[in-house]
């Protein structure tokens, strides 16, 4: 008989509780600070060890979509937590939790009683309204990990001088296990609503000395990594950004990677011994565990830093629930965070307030029908966002500029589909799209918004150093006024410029010197290379090399001086996977020819692929043009703009060779090497604009 009233109460989503057939819940609610959403083992990440949070995910159901909505400003964290304690969206709770009922609140008021520790932005009055114990409460956004001051709330209602205790994630799990200790001591007189809110993996991004375990080198970019973001977000010199120099170098990326990694493993082996003291009391069974993050974070990808956007990689958030009636699995259902307030609610058989936006999570594991459809996001009055199962489209309201993405094909949002012909009818679907969420969302602003500003986004001449950031961090990402890298024998004079090498090495950069010109620096070509095409191809060559490129877009800016006859010829080229098998974009000028061609190369007389002529195009001294390559692996499709033209002058389609390098070169028939002065960017093909 019990067992079928369980099933009964399963397939109609009644709560357990609520029939009376079990005890109410015990509730541990994990809390990370700034966690990536693909720095989970168990969901992908082969690079990064997480083996707790791993076991929790075997075990529990992994959200695999799951966001913040956003904030209206540079601290994402408290709009965040804001919306998880109250169940309001972004712009119905701004940061005003003093106005609504929190969680922990009407937790208590079922009968439960309450524990934080860790972060909370809201104040001594809010820390008393929700939690019966509270310990080692840091009342701000961040801190020194080695130095976080922490306050006691005691027992008459006073809060504890600061003190400061050890590492910031040892610290919240001490307090933790503390409280589960003393809760198996009452044999569980009442349930209980455990909150312990990290600051890991939250900047100084400082691991303890014996968890500083990745070597960067080891690491590899992020899939969307640049070193600039292609134009002004609005939030491109917020503090966050500056935790690193601009342009981002591979180097600078993948120490703060290993950096990130260190905390994220550190903070797992804490998690790992509050779960170890749960299952070791015999409390697990009839515990809920949650693990999640506020949102996410660039650290590298897109140019970026920080949160302050609403790419994936910022807004995703990890989430995993393991409990008595869940079974193990994942799901690509879109969830917020607020979710979980009703869906807490839900579980202690608490009334749910009116006006609550979230939804119950039950449905997902219960096999009931799952209401929400689409995720909108926002970012203070500078970007709004909406995606649904397939496409995303992101609004940058100040500065009149707009993606589209199909995240089916191109999930970390690379390729930009905004304007072009194909994509048409989706991005009148999902401008629609956006509008609807805004109205559905309480969104004050439409297509436009805010103080309008210029695109173009210029580093500021200098950055400071916050008091959170510990000296050896200060010397390692502070020590110069523009904190330039220096890479390769490219001095810093020439990463200050106009011209950008983004990601790239050349093989022999004593070919080359730094040119000055009225618009930036450039790179001036010197001498021939190391190699050799052993078929007819530019004989003067510099290859840039590093990883092995597949999609690529390449901008530079030509200049070609020379002989006052015969060829000028100036080549673009790439897929070298040997020695003979290439592509190349050929720039022709001759007395009575301008020509422009695709040529391939795979051991055999190349072939031409693509053509044409252009009349009044001509190259000559002190000339530049503007070229701009693009190439797309999964289509096979290359496409060539000249001098700024809107439209194409080549466009052709090839699968025949998917990786390579890249290259630039010349020749003629003396085979004299010409300069080429480069400037602009050269990157993976991703978030560009044509």
């Amino acid at each position: 008989m019990i067992v079928r009233v369980t099933a009964l109460a399963l397939l109609c989503g009644t709560p357990l509780v609520a029939q009376g057939i079990l005890p109410r819940p015990n509730v541990l609610f994990l809390f990370a600070d700034d966690q990536r959403a693909d720095t989970l083992g168990s969901w992908g990440n082969r690079y990064i060890k997480t083996p707790n949070l791993d076991r929790l995910a075997r075990r529990g159901l992994s959200f695999r979509r799951t966001y913040c909505m956003g904030s209206q400003h540079g601290a994402v964290c408290a709009p965040s937590r804001t919306m998880l304690l109250t169940g309001r969206s972004l712009h119905r709770v701004y940061s005003r939790i003093a106005d609504f009922p929190i969680l922990p609140e009407l937790l208590r008021n079922v009968g439960y009683t309450t524990f934080m520790t860790g972060k909370w932005h809201f104040g001594k009055r809010a820390t008393c309204r929700g939690w019966d114990r509270a310990r080692s409460v840091l009342f701000g956004g961040m801190s020194d990990h080695n130095r976080v001051p922490t306050a006691d709330l005691q027992q008459d209602g006073r809060w504890s001088k600061p003190r400061r205790r050890g590492f910031s994630s040892t610290v919240f799990a001490n307090e933790a296990i503390s409280y589960l200790e003393d809760q198996a001591k009452t044999g569980g007189a009442k349930p209980f609503f455990a909150y312990v809110s990290f600051t890991a993996p939250h900047d100084p991004r400082t691991p303890p000395p014996g968890w500083r375990r990745y070597d960067p080198e080891s690491l590899p970019l992020p899939r969307n990594y640049r070193g600039m973001h292609p134009f002004n977000n609005g939030a491109m010199a917020i503090r966050d950004e500056k935790l690193g120099a601009w342009p981002r170098t591979p180097a600078m990326v993948r120490e703060q990677l290993a950096e990130y990694y260190g905390l994220i493993t550190h903070l797992d082996h804490e998690v790992g011994r509050i779960l170890a003291k749960l299952r070791e009391l015999q409390l697990a069974a009839n515990t809920y565990v949650v693990y999640a993050a506020d949102h996410g974070l660039a650290v590298g990808s897109h140019g970026l830093l920080g949160k302050q956007n609403l790419y994936e990689h910022s807004m995703q958030a990890p989430l995993i629930i393991a409990g008595q009636d869940i079974k193990a699995g994942s799901t690509n259902a879109f969830a917020y965070l607020f979710d979980l307030f009703p869906t807490i609610l839900e579980w202690a058989g608490a009334p749910i307030p009116k006006g609550t936006d979230g939804l119950s999570l039950s449905p997902l594991w219960q096999g009931g029908e799952w209401q929400r459809k689409a995720i909108y996001t926002s970012y203070a009055k500078n970007i709004r966002a909406v995606r649904d199962d397939r496409y995303k489209l992101l609004r940058y309201l100040r500065v009149d500029r707009t993606q589209l993405f199909d995240l089916q094909e191109d999930p970390h949002e690379m390729r930009n589909l905004w304007g072009l012909p194909q994509a048409k009818d989706v991005a009148v679907h999902m401008r629609a799209l956006l509008a609807a969420q805004q109205k559905r969302w309480s969104d004050p602003l439409g297509w436009t918004g805010g103080k309008p500003m210029g695109p173009t986004f210029t580093p500021p001449a200098k950055r400071r150093s916050d008091g959170a950031q510990p000296a050896w961090v200060r010397r390692k990402y502070f020590r110069s006024a523009t904190g330039v890298a220096t890479e390769d024998g490219l001095t810093e004079d020439f990463a200050q410029g106009d011209a950008v090498l983004d990601r790239f090495v050349f093989t022999d950069p004593k070919a080359w010197k730094i040119a000055a010109t009225d618009s930036g620096n450039s790179l001036e070509l010197l001498g021939k290379s190391k190699y050799r095409p052993p078929v007819r191809s530019p004989t003067s060559i510099a290859l840039i090399k590093g990883v092995h490129y597949g999609d690529f877009v390449l901008d530079v800016e030509l200049e070609q001086t020379g002989r006052e006859y015969g060829h000028r010829d100036l080549c673009v080229f790439f897929g070298v996977e040997a020695k003979d098998r290439f592509y190349y974009v050929h720039l022709a000028s001759k007395a009575d020819d301008h020509a422009h061609n695709i040529f391939a190369v795979d051991g055999k007389p190349r072939v031409k692929i693509a053509s044409k002529t252009t009349a009044g195009i001509k190259w000559g001294d002190g000339k530049r043009h503007r070229v701009r390559v693009r190439r797309v692996t999964g289509s096979g499709q290359i496409t060539v703009w000249f001098d700024d033209m809107e439209t194409p002058i080549m466009q052709a389609t090839d699968r025949r060779f998917v990786r390579g390098q890249i290259g630039f070169g010349s020749f003629d028939d003396s085979g004299k090497v010409h300069r080429i002065a480069i400037e602009g960017r050269a990157i993976p093909a991703g978030d560009v604009e044509f």
